[in-house]
């Protein structure tokens, strides 16, 4: 499992990573499975669920999908303030998001 392994080391060195995705770059499968890769890009818990837009799932899977990663978000949030730590609150996002969109103008075009 030096896949499994590999991306765990990496996601338990993001403090407070508990979902996410990561985009990797291989040059074969057996390369894959034995951890040999880059990583692209890591996408938080904002991004999508995005095997739900494969089309062998029909309307209602992609939304069984996508609300099914909702609720462990909630479950995950719900945990985290039992333990004491607060939502960053509507100001701060905000200006985390404005933040963002800013950094993304600096951002090599792709696609």
């Amino acid at each position: 499992m030096m896949l499994e392994s590999t991306l765990d080391i990496t996601a338990r060195d993001m403090k407070d990573f508990y979902v996410g995705r990561f985009d990797v770059r291989y040059e074969n499968l057996g390369q894959l499975k034995e951890g040999k890769f880059i990583i692209m890009e890591v996408n938080g818990s904002g991004s999508e669920a995005i095997h739900a837009w494969d089309p062998k799932y029909t309307i209602a899977e992609f939304y069984r999908i996508i609300f099914a990663k909702q609720r462990l978000l909630f479950k995950i949030s719900a945990a985290n303030r039992r333990k004491g730590h607060a939502p960053i609150g509507i100001v701060k996002l905000a200006k985390l998001h404005f933040f963002q969109k800013r950094l993304i103008k600096r951002y090599p075009l792709s696609n």
